[in-house]
């Protein structure tokens, strides 16, 4: 042509259109029409039958259902369908990636462990695929640790006036229970080599399963020569919330922590914040305290990235950080209800383009925030498009800073 093409192409029977900055408009004739079978593509998903494929596409009618298992219990999911294309074909997914095997309408997971905590989903093929919305699946312990995890510290007085128990991770997986006026805290390190902090109180249990794991081994960002941690990508699930249960994520940095001798490096070497995937709630009187992780910035490549707490009632604020989605991965600020919250020092623009689904909130407002280190960072104008229940919310909802 007699300039560049912008523009996508369009077939049409035994013609391809394509428009041209030369201001005309190139037809091909192709020969033949368009390819009656399939070819190699992404997920091996006809798109191009369009319409007629959406007919025929399945309908899940019982998605899986969210559970709770004790340790060393056998917990049994299940999905069913209509599949007007014929037999269909099953695969189930934990925070995004496949579980090997899991290729039947059920999935049972045997001698149930901190690990087998996330959110599952089921995929459906049959001339399409479908899938389901997540299952939030925790765990209920009777002791105050399951897993790899070691307390090494007990009853902790802190200037704030809290009393804590500090708990290591000390391999891919555990679960943490709170002594009652009590706070557990457990401690990792991110992928950008922050050691995080999950600061845990109340009724229920909080599961982390680091993605990547690795260690343990020193901090390479900090003055700690004797102690040795985890590292990895965070997935949290807290089971058995209630109105007194309240969690905190934070990074270790120089105004987080009590003693300035722990930093060898200079400020601009840490990201100076705490790096998760999700956290997902799961609560029987539909209600929690209070989600504070305004010094916590959410990201994933698969599954769902950011808070996942659909049917729950905040009786304090939500704080995020930001959340970033890219590739496969869907950004959520899914909740049942929450008066108060809050993107400190983030905007919200996903890489891979995605809306942020969200619900329960009549207003998010983009405010200032601070990394551990101090450094503060001014409130963003938002740059996501909010969608709830399929509906774009975004001017209903967003509330951006004054100019």
């Amino acid at each position: 042509t007699g300039n560049i093409v912008r523009s996508s192409p369009a077939i049409s029977g035994h013609t391809l259109y394509v428009g041209s900055n030369d201001h005309k408009l190139y037809a091909f004739d192709l020969g033949t029409s368009a390819a009656a079978g399939p070819w190699p593509q992404y997920r091996q998903n006809p798109r191009r039958l369009g319409r007629a494929l959406a007919a025929v596409a399945p309908t899940i009618t019982t998605p899986p259902a969210n559970q709770t298992a004790a340790p060393g219990t056998d917990l049994t999911l299940s999905v069913s369908a209509t599949t007007p294309a014929g037999s269909p074909t099953y695969q189930w997914q934990l925070d995004g990636t496949a579980v090997t095997g899991a290729t039947s309408a059920t999935l049972t997971l045997a001698n149930f462990q901190p690990a087998n905590t996330g959110l599952y989903t089921a995929t459906v093929t049959s001339g399409n695929s479908v899938t389901s919305l997540p299952a939030i699946i925790g765990l209920a312990a009777a002791s105050k640790l399951v897993g790899a995890a070691t307390e090494v510290g007990s009853d902790i007085p802190h200037p704030n006036h809290n009393i804590y128990d500090q708990v290591l991770l000390t391999g891919a997986a555990a679960t943490i229970k709170a002594d009652p006026g009590q706070v557990t805290r457990l401690s990792f390190i991110d992928l950008t080599n922050d050691i995080v902090q999950v600061e845990f109180s109340g009724a229920g249990t909080l599961s982390v399963v680091l993605d990547s794991a690795s260690g343990p081994a020193t901090a390479v960002n900090y003055n700690q020569p004797d102690v040795v941690y985890m590292k990895g990508h965070a997935g949290i699930v807290i089971d058995g919330a209630d109105a007194t249960t309240n969690v905190s994520v934070f990074s270790v940095g120089r105004i987080t922590a009590l003693n300035p001798a722990l930093f060898n490096q200079p400020v601009s070497a840490y990201d100076g914040f705490a790096d998760l995937a999700f956290i997902a709630i799961l609560s029987p009187t539909g209600k929690f305290g209070g989600l504070r992780t305004a010094n916590a910035s959410y990201f994933a490549t698969k599954g769902y990235t950011g808070i996942y707490a659909p049917s729950v009632q905040f009786q304090g604020p939500v704080y995020v950080g930001d959340i970033k989605a890219s590739f496969a991965a869907i950004p959520v600020i899914l909740l049942g209800s929450s008066s108060d919250t809050e993107i400190n020092g983030g905007d919200l623009l996903q890489a891979n383009h995605q809306p942020v689904k969200i619900s329960g909130i009549a207003q998010l407002k983009f405010v200032a925030g601070t990394t551990s280190q101090g450094i503060v960072l001014p409130a963003q104008t938002n740059q996501a498009h909010l969608e709830q229940n399929g509906a774009d919310v975004t001017s209903q909802v967003v509330v951006n800073p004054s100019p």
